[in-house]
């Protein structure tokens, strides 16, 4: 062979084998990145799950570790939006905290115990309501009353007025 020939047939194979070891670097650098994305994936997953459970947390402890889902959210957010809105209005008309600590006394929000006694109480309102109503005046008592009524109208003779209605008898 011709040296010539055989330095070009021994560079062709010394750039094949180059070539051959770039690509297994590339294909071994490509493997790299994809395990450092799949990382910085796995990394942002972690941190959005951490989020996520310190959100929980503080819900839990706004709760009182239990948090209410349906119905029983829906009434604790219209509880939690009216106490914002008096809290917007109260911030609105710029009131004094004496004038806000009075508002406070003037419309308390009720607990249980209070609104099963206010109910229990209006039942026994009720009750005795109707059973005064069984008990009703006649005609002939209500005409007597009313008619006693107008005597009484400026209220109670005086002490010494009625002295004098005896002593004039």
């Amino acid at each position: 062979m011709i040296p010539g020939k055989r330095t070009a047939i021994e560079e062709r194979e010394k750039l094949s084998a180059e070539l051959t070891e770039l690509q297994e670097r590339q294909k071994e650098l490509g493997i790299y990145k994809d395990q450092q994305a799949k990382k910085e994936k796995y990394l942002d997953l972690r941190a959005k799950m951490a989020q996520r459970q310190q959100t929980l947390k503080e819900a839990e402890s706004y709760f009182n570790g239990v948090i209410p889902k349906g119905e029983e959210l829906r009434e604790k957010a219209a509880v939690c939006n009216q106490g914002i809105s008096v809290r917007k209005a109260m911030e609105i008309y710029c009131l004094t905290e004496e004038e806000q600590a009075q508002c406070k006394d003037n419309f308390p929000m009720a607990d249980n115990a209070q609104l099963e006694e206010k109910y229990a109480e209006a039942q026994e309102l009720e009750s005795l309501e109707s059973a005064t109503r069984k008990n009703a005046l006649s005609v002939e008592e209500s005409r007597r009353l009313e008619e006693l009524s107008g005597y009484f109208a400026e209220g109670m003779p005086q002490e010494a007025e009625i002295d004098s209605v005896k002593n004039a008898w």
